[in-house]
């Protein structure tokens, strides 16, 4: 279905990504994706993922940090 395709574009377009902002935003899509999906597992797996992409950025990303804080967020709430 729909999420599928979604997953396959989520993958094709990580192929092509270098940059830490661009491979953080594509980690919490496809967590973003999991949780719709219903996968709380595989989306706590992306949160963990974007979050080691960022902390081995050798700078910051303040707002890339705050997306990532409300995703978890989001988790959260899913699972209560």
């Amino acid at each position: 279905g729909k999420y599928d395709e979604a997953e396959q574009m989520i993958a094709t377009g990580s192929n092509f990504i270098n940059s830490v902002p661009s491979r953080v935003t594509m980690q919490l899509t496809a967590g973003r994706l999991a949780l719709k999906r219903g996968d709380l597992a595989e989306a706590r797996s992306k949160l963990t993922d974007s979050r080691s992409v960022l902390r081995a950025a050798p700078e910051s990303y303040p707002s890339i940090e705050t997306d990532i804080d409300e995703f978890e967020q989001e988790l959260n709430s899913a699972d209560n």
